[in-house]
């Protein structure tokens, strides 16, 4: 009887391992493969947990959708419950919610159809306004200051955290509202030298781009700050853990989101 528990143990582990990286089956984790970039999403949240891509040379200038559309590939129960915008009934500015992007639409627009899977839902979570136009769009900026000099990896995600007071739209679109999010940023040029930026933003009203040096992390707290157990392993498969930091200048090229 024991050996029996021990061989039903053995296979509950190896399934749920599995199943991770298939997209046939309904599954806690459910992982998006787009053409350009990566989501892992939890179904038990409807909301995506982590993202990844690597982006080199601009090469388009196409508009951005308006709209925002369901992948029909994704099982339903993944799903958030509905693509309209984030909304709240007493609005504070700076605290309003924006569909935030995790892959950024604009490092996408060199056509028509990798900007429409760009804005697919899963691909969005609230973010507030001060840190979606703020320290968010100024990691995306840093990414477009770069990305013709060097192929850049970019890896981000969010932590949830314990506060239940932003979890507005529970209700209308069955995600919680993250706490933080998180991104990093590493690559090597040419001359083989390294570059490497991590940074934990809180989703409020103090991430303006002005203070995205403040949220500026090392490799190490990173890892110690996010807990789910595939973003770690993502973590750890990055190659550059410590370079020089991507630094921002006003004199790169970059866009309006």
């Amino acid at each position: 009887m024991r050996n029996l528990m021990l061989l039903i143990l053995v296979y509950i582990y190896t399934f749920n391992n599995l199943v991770e990286a298939t997209h046939n089956i309904p599954v806690q984790v459910y992982i998006a493969k787009y053409q350009k970039y990566t989501l892992y999403i939890d179904c038990n949240r409807k909301a995506s947990f982590a993202f990844n891509y690597v982006i080199d040379s601009d090469t388009g200038n196409k508009t951005r959708y308006g709209s925002f559309y369901e992948d029909l590939n994704m099982p339903s129960h993944c799903k958030q419950l509905s693509r309209t915008p984030y909304r709240l009934i007493n609005k504070n500015t700076e605290l309003s919610y924006d569909r935030g992007h995790l892959a950024a639409a604009n490092h996408f627009d060199s056509s028509k159809a990798l900007l429409k899977e760009a804005n697919f839902m899963a691909n969005v979570l609230p973010q507030t306004v001060a840190l979606n136009r703020g320290a968010w769009k100024r990691t995306e900026e840093l990414i477009e200051c770069y990305r013709d000099l060097f192929p850049v990896t970019t890896l981000g995600g969010v932590i949830w955290g314990n506060d239940s007071s932003n979890d507005h739209f529970v209700n209308s679109h069955g995600v919680e509202t993250p706490d933080y999010f998180w991104r990093l940023l590493s690559g090597v040029n040419s001359n083989g030298k390294e570059f490497y930026s991590a940074w934990i933003l809180p989703n409020d009203g103090s991430a303006r781009s002005s203070n995205l040096v403040h949220y500026e992390v090392s490799h190490e707290k990173l890892m110690e700050r996010v807990k789910i157990r595939k973003s770690k392993e993502l973590l750890r498969d990055i190659t550059v853990t410590l370079g020089e930091p991507f630094t921002y200048s006003k004199r790169c090229k970059f866009y309006e989101s």
